[in-house]
């Protein structure tokens, strides 16, 4: 059957129920739902590799469910949709090139998923869309350079997962974005040269990611952030060399984690941070020469982990730290020769493990516990070969 035929459906004006269009070999147009205007449950388009487009639901206006439209093949445009009661998923259609057809949806109830899409270079189409319920996903959408039709997206409720959409230079589009109700992933696009269009966000529920993003230079975008309820984490961005951006945030409730950003010089922009909620850990960031930024932190509730810096020759910059709730782990820190900065260090709430740190003294290590005034952990004090001053 090449066409949905209209003998049977071109009276459909509504359908209570759910309306399945899947594995049809030669399937090329859905011109005999003309008449369709509602879906009450959900509207499913899998697997059929002949259709084009998705013309003859340009009067669906409404679908109460779910819409899934994936692995379409020659699809190469979408059509008709101004409400969405469940997900949005637009998955596997090769020959899809914009989300053109769409611009009348202003809504999607829960989550809007737009995955690996080998021809989709916009998602031109959403101009007309405030609000996603749930999560917004974009991954895996090799060629897409445009995120440009979001620009009327001000919330999403849940999650937001960019990820290896790696031709995006720019976040433009998500100018309006201002909450975001769970998590924020950036993670792996290596052409990515700055977050200054994410200028409007204020507030992040829960974690905030960066990563993998291979020409970042800074997070200067994020500094309207005031408020993130759980961790940050900036891992594996080659050309990082400082967290400008994040000036604005004076608590992490949970942890905190800078780690393998081979080219980071400063954590200057954490100047304004004071409590870590979780644990804190910097590492794997050579170019590191102190932890001048940090100098408000006064506690960390979970563990402090300073492993693998190898520019670090103090700890300068943890000079108000007075409590770590959970473990100190300082090891394999090739160039550190003191715990200059940890001076005020008073309360270790677990365990202390110091190793591998080939230019500290163990004598130092002695010196740090012996400060304590507070610990019952145990002690793992090995392989600091530095040469002491007794000796």
């Amino acid at each position: 059957m090449s066409d949905v035929g209209r003998a049977t459906l071109d009276g459909l004006s509504s359908l209570p129920g759910s309306l399945y269009v899947h594995d049809n070999g030669a399937l090329a147009s859905l011109t005999g739902l003309g008449g369709l205007s509602s879906v009450g449950g959900m509207l499913y388009l899998n697997n059929n590799p002949a259709l084009t487009g998705l013309s003859g639901l340009e009067g669906v206006s409404s679908v109460g469910g779910d819409v899934y439209v994936e692995n379409n093949d020659l699809l190469t445009s979408l059509s008709g949709l101004t409400s969405v009661g469940g997900d949005l998923s637009v998955y596997f259609n090769p020959k899809l090139t914009s989300l053109q057809g769409l611009s009348g949806l202003v809504t999607v109830a829960e989550g809007l998923g737009v995955l690996s899409n080998d021809s989709l270079v916009s998602v031109d189409g959403l101009d007309s869309l405030t609000s996603v319920g749930a999560d917004l996903s974009l991954q895996e959408n090799y060629v897409l350079t445009s995120l440009e039709g979001l620009a009327s997206l001000s919330e999403v409720g849940m999650r937001v997962t960019l990820m290896s959409n790696t031709a995006l230079t720019s976040l433009a589009g998500l100018n309006r974005l201002s909450s975001v109700g769970e998590d924020l992933y950036i993670s792996d696009h290596p052409a990515l040269t700055d977050l200054a269009d994410l200028a409007g966000l204020r507030d992040v529920g829960e974690s905030l990611s960066v990563s993998g993003c291979a020409t970042l230079t800074d997070l200067v975008g994020l500094e309207g952030l005031t408020s993130v309820g759980d961790g940050v984490t900036v891992y594996e961005n080659n050309a990082l060399t400082s967290l400008s951006g994040l000036e604005g945030l004076p608590v992490i409730l949970g942890d905190l984690t800078v780690s393998g950003n081979p080219q980071l010089a400063s954590l200057g922009a954490l100047v304004g941070l004071t409590s870590v909620g979780g644990s804190l850990e910097i590492s794997s960031s050579p170019s590191l020469t102190s932890l001048a930024g940090l100098e408000g932190v006064k506690s960390v509730k979970g563990d402090l982990i300073v492993w693998s810096d190898a520019g670090l020759t103090s700890l300068a910059g943890l000079d108000g730290l007075t409590a770590v709730g959970g473990d100190v782990m300082i090891r394999d820190n090739e160039a550190l020769t003191s715990f200059v900065g940890l001076e005020r260090l008073a309360s270790v709430g677990d365990d202390l493990e110091i190793r591998d740190n080939d230019a500290l003294c163990e004598d130092a290590v002695d010196a740090l516990i012996a400060q304590l005034t507070t610990f019952t952990g145990a002690v793992v004090n090995s392989k600091n070969t530095g040469t002491c001053p007794s000796s």
